[in-house]
């Protein structure tokens, strides 16, 4: 694989130019924000706890992974806006399990392996182009949605932020979907759109974590 090929995924790609995406890119300043206001929600909690800061360093990887894809187009970056999604994915998912779950260490990496097959099964059976690539993205949403809907039943003080992450994701995903379609008159497309409601969507997720470490009624 030559990975300085040029990837043109995005309404706004029109050339190989640094700036070829400008909203694509611009608006990964979102998940950096996100990044700030997650740093700034454990520290007001006093949340001494390094696996939550690990999940704020990754939303700003996130949005360092993007802008990279956003501005280069090259399979590389690619790669990396992917991998780092997909680490965040992957700490987020053991460390809910964990935390608000209570679930052990070894049942939640089994939920994990079973989630990564879930994932691997869905690129092997689903056209990779369905829903402009989004299909990608259904097991994390499936994973959400339940993870929401079982808080909620169990009460938990993390059932609000997961649900309203769940909602916007749902969300996100529509504006990451419609972005070739709409290229015709509006050429912009979509995506930016997508970068600004999952910013919102992490910082919820990180928010629904420091939840479970409060009274039920405190967030």
């Amino acid at each position: 694989m030559n990975w300085h090929e040029q990837v043109f995924r995005y309404c706004e790609r029109q050339d190989s130019a640094f700036w070829g995406e400008p909203f694509n890119a611009a608006s990964n300043l979102a998940f950096l924000l996100a990044a700030w206001a997650g740093w700034r929600l454990l520290r007001a909690r006093g949340a001494a706890a390094p696996d939550l800061y690990a999940l704020v360093l990754l939303m700003a990887c996130v949005g360092g992974g993007s802008f990279a894809f956003h501005t280069t187009a090259t399979r590389w970056a690619e790669l990396a806006d992917m991998g780092f999604i997909a680490l965040f994915q992957l700490v987020f998912l053991q460390r809910l399990l964990v935390r608000v779950f209570r679930r052990s260490t070894a049942a939640a990496c089994a939920w994990l392996i079973l989630f990564i097959a879930a994932d691997r099964a869905c690129a092997a059976w689903l056209p990779a182009d369905v829903w402009n690539g989004s299909i990608a993205y259904a097991p994390a949403l499936i994973a959400l949605a339940s993870a929401s809907l079982v808080a909620r039943r169990q009460q938990q003080s993390a059932a609000r932020p997961l649900t309203a992450a769940c909602a916007l994701f749902t969300f996100s995903l529509a504006l990451r979907s419609a972005d070739r379609a709409v290229c015709a008159w509006l050429p912009a497309g979509t995506h930016a759109g997508w970068h600004l409601a999952n910013a919102a969507v992490l910082y919820l997720l990180l928010a629904a974590l420091v939840a479970a470490r409060q009274p039920k009624n405190s967030l």
